[in-house]
């Protein structure tokens, strides 16, 4: 179910983000939040798997238009200056929904049913159309042709990336393959493309491509973790799933209270600095869970509450850097890349730990090798570090090293590395 849910945010993002900018967000954010509604009564009332599955596809359509949707408004409607604060206070709200949302869920579904714990989100979203009304921006784009061919193969894509990541354990690598030859049709078909559905040239910014792998890393690292912990607190240390239920609370609440922080930091200061600075806070963690085995319980503690003010800290200047890093006009595609690239970020890491598990704990259940699941986890926290670490000096690399010039592009910093032959056919064939 949550596999379909993905499958449709994702992949229907960015081509959404291309209509949407060009009529209107707050019309099209109400229809979102019209169809979200839709979406949790149908699966409130489903009696049958696939209306389940259907009402799961139009949540999925719906949240991925409100998660870029919210990037736009914020980047065109606040002051430079109070961008940042406005995104950690955005930031702050959903790490509150995150918290509470599983607790609600879970009382609503004990006294009276998994059912109404979809309704219970409907008058929330009932005030959102309140508060939508009252806005009196439309925030309208130029109008171009929308490039359905693009469109349609950026779908398939996504849903192969998906799907493969899914069940790379099984028969995901054939999927992963086809996904390989629809990404390559659909690089070199929008190249050709006088208006893509996606503006590729955005990649080939330094500052842009870089916030966006820190983005995909932070999100690939905070949430494996949070699982990995899981795990290990139940399987290896014998904790009831209520204490490690509390014990993982942490993080999210430091995040509700380090988001708003970091935003009003992001516009006084460099944003990749403070990105920088928090993702080494996560690292310290990551590197305190290599060691996962042979940590009492309140260092433990002290990793996961590392790790929640790194993620606090980090998301909302990151967010920051990467949407203002671009024009006003490319502002649709980057908000609706940022909103999916974080998702891929999550997919991917679960789809590493299955692998790690298979190598490691084999085909039987986890609970059973308990010593192959505490080299899984050493072995995924040590590829969670190189992630860290790779994100840190990518954006040092960027603020100090090529300072000079903040639109740099990609092939001006190959060309330091790179022979010339291999940058020839960069420019010639990729680029």
């Amino acid at each position: 179910m949550t596999i379909i849910f993905f499958m449709a945010s994702i992949s229907i993002s960015i081509p959404l983000s291309k209509i949407i900018s060009q009529y209107g967000v707050k019309k099209y954010t109400k229809i979102a939040i019209w169809g979200l509604i839709l979406g949790l009564v149908l699966s409130a009332v489903a009696n049958s798997h696939a209306l389940f599955l259907l009402s799961r596809v139009i949540q999925g359509i719906n949240c991925a238009i409100l998660y870029f949707s919210i990037y736009m408004m914020i980047v065109l409607e606040m002051p430079e200056d109070k961008t940042g604060r406005t995104l950690g206070i955005v930031g702050s709200s959903g790490y509150i929904g995150m918290t509470i949302a599983p607790s609600i869920a879970g009382f609503i579904s004990y006294y009276l049913s998994w059912r109404f714990a979809f309704l219970f989100v409907v008058p929330l979203l009932a005030f959102q159309l309140v508060l939508v009304h009252y806005i009196y921006d439309e925030w309208k784009t130029e109008k171009r042709p929308i490039d359905n061919i693009g469109s349609l193969l950026y779908v398939l894509v996504i849903i192969f990336l998906v799907y493969g990541l899914s069940n790379v354990v099984s028969n995901g690598f054939i999927y992963l393959v086809i996904f390989a030859v629809l990404l390559i049709s659909f690089l070199f078909y929008e190249h050709s493309r006088e208006y893509p559905i996606y503006n590729l040239h955005l990649l080939k910014n330094l500052k842009y491509a870089i916030g966006n792998y820190s983005s995909m890393g932070g999100y690939f690292v905070t949430f494996i973790a949070a699982y990995i912990l899981s795990l290990h607190l139940q399987i290896v240390m014998g904790i009831d799933s209520r204490t490690t239920g509390l014990l993982l609370l942490i993080t999210p609440v430091l995040m509700v209270f380090a988001a708003p922080y970091a935003g009003r930091l992001s516009d006084k200061h460099d944003p990749r600095i403070i990105s920088a600075v928090a993702m080494v806070f996560i690292t310290s963690a990551m590197v305190m869970f290599v060691f996962l085995k042979e940590l009492p319980l309140y260092l433990i503690v002290i990793g996961i509450a590392l790790q929640g003010l790194g993620h606090g800290l980090f998301s909302s200047p990151n967010n920051r850097y990467v949407l203002t890093s671009v024009d006003v006009e490319d502002l649709p595609d980057a908000s609706s890349f940022l909103s999916s690239i974080k998702e891929i970020g999550k997919l991917l890491c679960t789809a590493v730990f299955n692998v790690i598990c298979v190598i490691y704990v084999g085909n039987v259940e986890i609970e059973t090798n308990v010593s192959g699941l505490i080299q899984s986890s050493r072995t995924m926290m040590i590829v969670c570090v190189a992630i860290c670490l790779s994100s840190i000096i990518l954006l040092l690399i960027s603020k100090y090293l090529f300072e000079r010039d903040e639109n740099m592009e990609v092939i001006e910093v190959l060309r330091r590395f790179l022979p010339d032959k291999v940058l020839e056919f960069y420019r010639n064939e990729i680029s």
